[in-house]
């Protein structure tokens, strides 16, 4: 929820607003709130698959939290994790070592060669 910029175009002052992990946008989620909504559903979904592949899809700011979540990141940085929409990450989490991550990037992404 993007409070009052809700189904609005991206303004310069939306821009600004939100880079703050604590600003609600006037009446929206903060990132914070984000962070801890896609935490949370990691946690039920590690619970109820500890083994094997789950398929996640998601937007830019969700899978910047989860990845922030995965990979220990703060809030901050993982914001700094630039994605097109046609990008497709593989995140192994494992208890007995650190967390892999891949992102595939579309050849598109490229542009002339």
């Amino acid at each position: 929820n993007q409070g009052a910029y809700q189904g609005q175009l991206v303004s310069d002052r939306f821009s600004q607003r939100s880079l703050d992990p604590t600003d609600d946008l006037d009446g929206g989620e903060t990132m914070l709130q984000v962070r801890r909504r896609a935490t949370a559903a990691l946690e039920l979904m590690r619970k109820a698959h500890p083994r094997g592949t789950i398929v996640v899809v998601g937007h830019a700011l969700l899978n910047q939290m989860l990845l922030a979540s995965i990979l220990g990141l703060s809030t901050e940085n993982a914001m700094k994790i630039g994605q097109a929409n046609d990008e497709v990450y593989l995140a192994e989490v494992s208890d007995r070592r650190p967390p892999s991550l891949w992102k595939l990037i579309s050849p598109t992404s490229f542009g002339e060669l």
